[in-house]
């Protein structure tokens, strides 16, 4: 988070539209954020740091709020327990103005955390989960 002032600058600055469909959607709300977790352990391993050894290490876990506009983190979390499962955030969902529209993935089905977000008259999108 340390650069990301700099690189929203930059983003701010740049001549290039959006695409029309993300320009529409983006006319609407603040931001339009993409809610995302991933295990550092698993990560790390992706990118080659860890690929010699024989098994993962424990890292902790990491969620982020990713703008789809600027494609720039608007906020990141850190927790220590890597198995801790994404429902555990709900904490982190009280960041919001109303404005923007949240994007979810099957792992952040949470219907409490959907009620606050309502509540708080913050839009989103979630995949529905098959049963």
């Amino acid at each position: 988070m340390d650069i990301s002032n700099q690189l929203r600058d930059r983003w701010m600055a740049r001549e290039r539209p959006l695409p029309p469909d993300t320009g529409v959607v983006a006319e609407r709300y603040r931001a339009i954020l993409a809610v995302d977790g991933s295990t550092l352990d698993a990560l790390i391993r992706k990118i080659g740091l860890l690929k010699d050894l024989p098994e993962n290490p424990i890292a902790g876990r990491m969620t982020a709020y990713w703008n789809l506009c600027t494609r720039l983190p608007e906020k990141i979390w850190y927790e220590r327990d890597p198995k801790a499962h994404d429902h555990v955030l709900d904490g982190y969902f009280v960041v919001f103005e109303g404005r923007e529209l949240l994007i979810f993935d099957k792992g952040y089905i949470n219907f409490s955390i959907f009620v606050k977000l309502t509540q708080a008259k913050v839009k989103f999108i979630s995949a529905a989960k098959q049963t």
